[in-house]
């Protein structure tokens, strides 16, 4: 008689393990199967019917779940149905109350995994605390800045009250003494209104913001009447993107009649997605023989000059690099760059176009 309670438990458990094993995937037309990456740049808006919220379209994303938790850590509990735009109005009341919100995407057969929950306190108007210090207590923590992701620059925001002095710092790891926070905005604000800096090699070349790690910023506000105010860090992370996955090509010689050889490097690239520009070095013998920057879109190949030898001198190694470079970046992506040994040819390779009357 217990064996039907146990064969059922089985059944429950093989349902289980079914079920996460499609957690986070999702499968395209051609049969693969892809990840989906949780959702980014949560925002909010009090209105007066509710707490609007909006994030980010996530690719491959069909559907999107709104989810609502008392801290950052604690997974939170879903408060709207299954989406198909990247907003939501969460029910009257919700603008008036403090909570951390986070969304996942949805596709035919998956899910991702939460986005990073954000934390929202009610503007002045409903009570909350942005507003003047002067009519908030210095103990209420400010609300974090919210993120516009762009790459490694990033637009960040937050409401700042009439005469209050802001500062915003950012740091890759909170709390641990050998990532001391990097001071990278301070202002006083002249009028009450929505405060957007951009944050990035091109606005502090200082401090550029790493690409490739989350960063974390904080806030901290000063009415100059002695009432200072911080927020919890906010994490942001840069938008994701690929890298030269292939670097091909060759050189030749070509004789001149001075006796002089003239060296030519031909080199096809694969493009990378959403990339503006790709950066084409070739050297010869560790010095730097030619150059290029090729803007998106962009042909995949790219010949140059890079020698004029001697009688007798030898070509030595040729090396082709290629970097790419994405929107808003101050400087190419070398953590995603590809570099290969070009091989010597026999005769002028055809694929790179005549520009130098090979």
């Amino acid at each position: 008689m217990r064996a039907v309670p146990r064969i059922a438990a089985r059944l429950l458990v093989a349902l289980a393990f079914c079920n996460v094993s499609l957690v986070a995937q999702s499968r395209v037309p051609n049969g693969k199967t892809i990840a989906l990456v949780p959702p980014t740049g949560v925002t909010f808006s009090a209105t007066a019917s509710g707490l609007a919220i909006s994030w980010q379209l996530v690719a491959d994303a069909t559907q999107y779940q709104v989810l609502q938790g008392a801290d950052a850590v604690t997974p939170g509990k879903p408060v709207s149905a299954l989406l198909t735009a990247t907003s939501f109005v969460a029910p009257p009341g919700t603008q008036d109350v403090a909570a951390f919100y986070s969304v996942v995407a949805l596709a035919a057969d998956g899910r991702s995994a939460s986005s990073i929950a954000v934390g929202y306190t009610p503007p002045p108007s409903r009570g909350g605390n942005t507003g003047p210090l002067g009519a908030a207590p210095a103990a209420v923590p400010l609300t974090p800045p919210t993120f516009q992701p762009n790459y490694d620059q990033p637009t960040i925001s937050w409401y700042g009250e009439a005469g209050v002095t802001y500062e915003l710092r950012r740091t890759l790891f909170p709390g641990q003494s050998t990532y001391p926070p990097i001071l990278v905005h301070r202002i006083t604000q002249q009028a009450s209104g929505t405060v957007a800096i951009i944050d990035g090699p091109a606005y502090v070349p200082a401090t550029p913001v790493d690409l490739h790690q989350v960063n974390h910023y904080q806030l901290t506000s000063d009415n100059n009447q002695g009432q200072v105010r911080t927020s919890s860090w906010a994490a942001y992370q840069p938008t994701p993107h690929g890298g030269v996955t292939s670097v091909q090509g060759g050189y030749w010689e070509v004789p001149q009649s001075s006796g002089y050889r003239k060296v030519y490097a031909c080199v096809m690239i694969q493009p990378v997605a959403g990339a503006t520009d790709h950066h084409v070095t070739v050297t010869r013998n560790t010095v730097n023989a030619g150059f290029s920057r090729k803007r998106s879109p962009l042909s995949a190949t790219d010949l140059m000059m890079v020698g004029y030898l001697a009688q007798g001198e030898l070509a030595g190694q040729i090396i082709a690099r290629v970097e790419p470079q994405f929107p808003g970046w101050g400087n190419v992506d070398t953590q995603h760059g590809m570099q290969v040994v070009l091989p010597a040819v026999q005769q002028p390779m055809t694929e790179c176009p005549n520009y130098y009357g090979v």
